[in-house]
């Protein structure tokens, strides 16, 4: 509640103005637009990339508040949190963090969070307090992965499972198979390649675009493809309803290659003949609109801290594979008609941006 806000919270003079430094100087990393738009003692509208939002600093519940434009707000949430732990961990060692949720329930004379916050910045001593709360993000997170209602702790239910998904799903991380993805991740699992496929994974999906300020939808096997179901028959769906496809070339991802076993089946050879087929069919190319961004990685350095460059010279020891084309491209024409979302135009809005 606002009282225990009140009661048990600290928030440390000065320590607004340390964030608001490290937020701004982010905004300048990432942003092309005018990255600061307001800058106040308290108060400050600003740009992570071309995403806006408003930082205040709310004294009288010892907190920041905190308004995210846009269809995905976990990406300025994430990086937020990331400048908070920076700042603690430089002067403030012992002080914890929590992200809430402002809440009132009904249509109570508390009125809206908002309504409420600016009322009390006013008059702190208002008696409007009682009527609102602040739900703590993880549980509600956890509320809504296990579709459970959100109970107090005195066992009464603050919100249905219904009123979570309606109020608070955009805060959450939800992976699994979609219709269609923005960018497919290809690559060879290996302790080389996958901590850094990972760690795109994660740069992709903490990025908005368009003018609804959406998440990129990307493709990672381990993050997407669920247990139970054909996974080769997924992943060559995802690929066939993907914008831009990246296959990283790799020493490690070619090493099979090298000793190729046509009595086996190799995936990540699967997924390249794929993208490249419908990349290069004329008729395809039509339906998947697919573009195709190799990254090219050398092998690691000896202290396994950077990448030496690619060589070139690997790719000629790759045998020539023969493979029947034609088997292939009647492959991808029955997943593109077995799955017929793909194919217009609207799937590539945000491709340059994500290029």
């Amino acid at each position: 509640t606002a009282d225990n806000l009140r009661s048990r919270g600290f928030l440390p003079p000065g320590f607004f103005l340390r964030l608001i430094t490290k937020v701004i100087a982010w905004s300048q990393q990432t942003s092309d637009n005018s990255n600061v738009k307001l800058l106040y003692k308290s108060l400050a509208i600003v740009f992570f990339g071309g995403q806006r939002f408003r930082m205040q600093c709310v004294p009288f519940l010892n907190s920041i508040r905190v308004d995210i434009e846009g269809r995905s707000p976990i990406a300025v949430l994430e990086r937020l949190q990331e400048h908070v732990s920076e700042v603690i961990n430089v002067s403030m060692h012992n002080l914890k963090f929590t992200v809430r949720m402002a809440h009132s329930a009904g249509k109570s004379a508390v009125g809206s969070p908002v309504q409420w916050i600016q009322r009390q910045l006013i008059d702190s001593d208002s008696s409007s307090q009682s009527g609102m709360s602040f739900l703590a993000l993880e549980k509600v997170r956890q509320c809504l992965k296990n579709r459970q209602h959100f109970v107090d702790d005195e066992g009464s239910t603050l919100l249905t499972l219904d009123n979570l998904l309606d109020k608070y799903k955009v805060w959450t991380k939800s992976y699994g198979t979609l219709e269609k993805y923005d960018v497919f991740l290809s690559y060879r699992q290996s302790p080389v390649d996958s901590p850094l496929v990972a760690a795109v994974f994660d740069r992709f999906s903490l990025f908005n675009i368009t003018t609804s300020q959406r998440a990129i939808e990307v493709f990672l096997d381990n993050q997407r493809l669920e247990k139970g179901r054909e996974f080769r028959d997924d992943f060559s769906k995802a690929l066939t309803h993907s914008a831009v496809v990246v296959p990283f070339l790799s020493t490690k991802s070619m090493e099979r290659m090298l000793k190729h076993d046509a009595e086996s089946v190799d995936n990540v050879l699967v997924e390249w003949i794929l993208a490249l087929v419908c990349y290069n069919n004329k008729e395809l190319q039509a339906m998947t609109h697919i573009r195709i961004l190799p990254i090219l990685l050398g092998p690691p350095d000896s202290n396994n801290e950077r990448r030496r460059p690619f060589s070139f010279a690997d790719i000629d020891l790759v045998p020539c594979i023969l493979i029947n084309h034609r088997v292939v491209l009647v492959i991808v024409m029955v997943l593109c008609c077995r799955y017929s979302t793909i194919g217009n135009d609207s799937d590539c809005k945000g491709y340059s941006e994500i290029q």
